[in-house]
């Protein structure tokens, strides 16, 4: 099963009291990097949604947000701080006596200042904080994961049609590359004939500039070695679930046979075709970043 490292999932819990809800969102990354941001009354739980988190993710930089709505006022209570409301109306005697300022100070002057009142969250039953906790984080990674298995369908769709593109250039280049000991053979013997004219050709010495010409030139390993690395990229794709740098490390070796006969391709046809076996592949290594 392919899976993208890109995904979103949210998921709602509410009960007469309380509205629990979970994001989970997630971008590429070369190992698993998990923040958990959540309300201070709940960071106990953070070790525990970070182990649940990674039963169900592998690889990427993910965030988790939990965020808290208290629907009962019970769970709610207002708090002024008197000590500091005294503080602040000695304070403005003070300066209304020394500077000699006329006006009076009413409440609304007193709660639009710094912490005179806070809000406080009540201490909420730790099994029906866990069990909310639990239930929406595994809703959300479940959507989660359905997104990232739904992009991973495409993602394989799409390398499957890449693969294939490339499997057609190197059969193409397989065919030309028959042909290239026959075409070298007939030029030098054109060439050499050209040059010399009514001289005899040494056939021995002319065999022997052949045999180094084929074994200088031959692509037969690379071509056998890129068919088997496209043989195991299909595999991987169908069968294994955790697959993002088993096919990252496939396209390097892919890479490095086309770059091999490219180096040693003395066809232009061939060559312009390992360009096109480099560009495919560059688009498949660009897809495979995104695969878990």
């Amino acid at each position: 099963m392919v899976r993208s490292m890109t995904g979103y999932g949210k998921y709602i819990y509410e009960n007469s009291t309380l509205k629990i809800q979970c994001e989970i969102k997630s971008v590429n990354h070369r190992y698993l990097d998990i923040n958990v941001k959540i309300p201070r009354y709940i960071l106990k739980y953070e070790e525990t949604i970070k182990r649940i988190a990674k039963q169900n993710i592998v690889r990427g930089k993910v965030d988790i947000y939990f965020s808290f709505d208290f629907l009962s006022d019970s769970l709610i209570k207002i708090v002024p701080d008197l000590n500091i409301a005294k503080s602040y109306l000695n304070a403005f005697n003070s300066i209304k006596e020394t500077i000699n300022i006329p006006g009076e100070l009413y409440i609304s002057d007193f709660i639009k200042l710094p912490d005179i009142i806070s809000r406080q969250e009540q201490d909420i039953d730790d099994n029906i904080l866990s069990n909310g906790i639990n239930l929406v984080l595994k809703g959300a990674l479940e959507d989660f994961n359905n997104m990232r298995i739904n992009e991973g369908n495409q993602l394989k769709k799409d390398l499957l049609d890449k693969i294939g593109n490339i499997e057609n250039i190197i059969s193409s280049i397989e065919s030309i590359s028959y042909t290239l000991v026959d075409e070298y053979k007939l030029k030098l013997e054109q060439r050499i004939s050209s040059i010399l004219e009514n001289i005899p050709v040494d056939e021995d010495r002319l065999a022997m500039e052949i045999v180094i010409f084929a074994d200088r030139s031959g692509i037969d390993e690379e071509i056998t070695r890129l068919k088997s690395h496209i043989i195991q990229f299909k595999q991987i794709l169908e069968n294994e679930d955790i697959i993002g740098r088993k096919l990252d490390f496939l396209i390097q070796e892919i890479n490095r046979e086309c770059n091999t006969i490219g180096s040693k391709s003395t066809n232009l046809t061939i060559t312009n075709q390992v360009v096109e076996l480099k560009t495919e592949l560059e688009k498949i290594r660009e897809q495979v970043q995104n695969i878990e």
